[in-house]
């Protein structure tokens, strides 16, 4: 049974510790994600720098919440696209090695590859290859490179270039491969020993296939304070695959400031999914990933001096708007409340009346249907599945991402769409509707004269 009671949040110092730490940082982070912690919408570690002192180190909830079992500074988690940092400077390396060339064909290091996919090195490194996102649900039962390229060949119809930029997990997946070719060895060996060990990095690993972690991941389930399984869903190898600690997270983040690990561009971008965003006029350099049941990232304030690095191991909304939030809290900004809780209610027949499928959501097609634990959400184009949580006058609540689904009818009653109403950490309420997909009309039989 997972653990229900309250508890406190409890403050722990590193190996990377420094002398004193800073009590109003810290005071607003426990202010803020505590209540989270406590509806079970948020759970991990969050560590915040100045220069080489470490101010403020705080973990919320649990590593497993069945167990009780805390987060220690050698807790490990998946951080999912944190990971192209990694792949990325391992290619930019070899190609200032000269083992790599940018602007080659990526057909010149891996023939194999149909003649159709003439794209670039440096397109697939920047997004610019034509390549889908992801790879379909279930299509590669691994991520070794011949079943990649098999699939690259028999499930894609390759265009011409130029393409626009369009973020892709496959692309980093074939860079990996590409890693592998030009350096003569398998990936998670070449990461290892030329980006982790010179980086300090030493608690981080390559997983190529999931293996036993020391806390446990979920997923919001049905009920209010539930914690699920999550679903299973792999971006590919390249794209993801990092395991690491916090503290190891705070080393990755000190590199790239130093330019120790160069992924700063010409244009002052960085590639390997860094973003650079500003507050205030500052610069944030800010990278983030996440899994099912874990995310991750890290967070550069040059004209402060300031780092900051977290993880994650629920699969919730507050994990997509955590960035943004603790800018503002480490700087002592103004946040807007994180959204509050609403009264759960017995599934009845009016949150089954929803049971249908909905186009024009902005997650595209999704459907709701029952289970034996009760109403579920499908996106249908991924598969991927969530629970959904009865709500006041026949509404639900989708907890992972807390959009609120509300019953739209028309004049006569019946039911037409849904009320989308979405509340992430930090930002404005965003409305939008969802058009039930009707079933079409049964054919009229024909009136015999």
């Amino acid at each position: 049974m997972i653990r229900t009671s309250l508890f406190a949040v409890l403050m722990v110092l590193t190996p990377m510790t420094a002398a004193a730490q800073d009590a109003g940082v810290s005071a607003r982070l426990r202010a803020y994600f505590e209540p989270l912690a406590e509806t079970r919408d948020f759970s991990g570690v969050i560590a915040v720098r100045q220069g080489e002192d470490l101010i403020s180190y705080e973990r919320f909830g649990y590593a497993d919440w069945e167990t009780g079992a805390q987060f220690t500074p050698q807790t490990a988690f998946p951080v999912g696209s944190v990971t192209k940092s990694l792949t990325a400077g391992l290619i930019l390396q070899m190609s200032r090695e000269g083992k790599l060339d940018l602007d080659a064909q990526v057909r010149q290091y891996i023939p194999e590859l149909d003649t159709g996919f003439t794209a670039t090195v440096a397109d697939v490194l920047f997004h610019r290859a034509g390549l889908p996102r992801d790879f379909p649900e279930g299509v590669l039962s691994d991520t070794r490179s011949a079943a990649v390229i098999q699939w690259l060949n028999t499930g894609l119809e390759f265009q011409p270039g130029p393409h626009a930029e369009a973020y892709s997990n496959i692309g980093y997946s074939l860079l990996a491969i590409l890693a592998e070719r030009a350096g003569q060895g398998r990936f998670e060996t070449l990461v290892t020993l030329q980006v982790l060990v010179p980086l300090g990095m030493t608690d981080s690993r390559l997983s190529r296939t999931p293996r036993p972690l020391d806390l446990t991941g979920y997923a919001p389930g049905p009920a209010p304070l539930d914690l699920r399984p999550p679903m299973q869903a792999d971006p590919g190898f390249g794209a993801s695959g990092l395991v690491t600690t916090v503290d190891d997270l705070m080393r990755l983040a000190r590199a790239v400031a130093s330019r120790e690990l160069d992924l700063f561009q010409d244009d002052g971008s960085l590639v390997g999914s860094f973003s650079v965003r500003t507050l205030n006029g500052s610069v944030i350099y800010t990278i983030q990933g996440s899994v099912p049941g874990f995310s991750g990232g890290v967070s550069i304030l040059p004209e402060q001096d300031l780092t900051i690095a977290y993880a994650t191991n629920v699969e919730s909304y507050s994990n997509w708007g955590i960035r943004d939030v603790l800018h503002r809290l480490v700087l002592d900004q103004p946040v807007p409340p994180a959204p509050v809780r609403q009264p759960t209610y017995p599934l009845a027949d009016a949150h089954r009346g929803l049971i249908g499928r909905y186009q024009e959501t902005a997650f595209g097609p999704a459907e709701i249907s029952q289970t034996e634990d009760g109403l579920e959400l499908t996106l249908l184009e991924p598969g991927w599945r969530f629970y959904l949580t009865p709500q006041l006058e026949g509404a639900v609540l989708w907890r992972t991402f807390n959009v609120h689904l509300a019953p739209l009818r028309d004049e006569a009653g019946q039911l037409t769409g849904l009320t989308a109403t979405q509340a992430m950490l930090g930002q404005d309420p965003e409305i939008s509707t969802w058009q039930r997909d009707r079933p079409p009309a049964s054919p009229v039989a024909p009136v015999n004269q």
